[in-house]
């Protein structure tokens, strides 16, 4: 799995990539919580695409683009 972190401000923006949406929250989840804080933040937006598929259509991979707001 990738990430890649921008913090401004009270915002995170978070790109994951992995295999699963399931993985892809929750490695969100914890990027935002070190760039954040432990507590006090929500998802504001969520978009997971996939961004990898195999040539009999099964999704090998996904992108996961989130913002957080304290």
């Amino acid at each position: 799995m990738q990430a890649d972190i921008d913090t401004s401000n009270d915002r995170a923006f978070v790109v994951v990539r992995g295999f699963s949406p399931a993985d892809l929250r929750r490695r969100a989840a914890r990027d935002c919580g070190r760039a954040l804080g432990s507590s006090g933040w929500q998802f504001t937006q969520e978009k997971i695409v996939p961004c990898m598929v195999s040539i009999g259509g099964r999704v090998r991979l996904y992108e996961g683009r989130f913002v957080a707001t304290a």
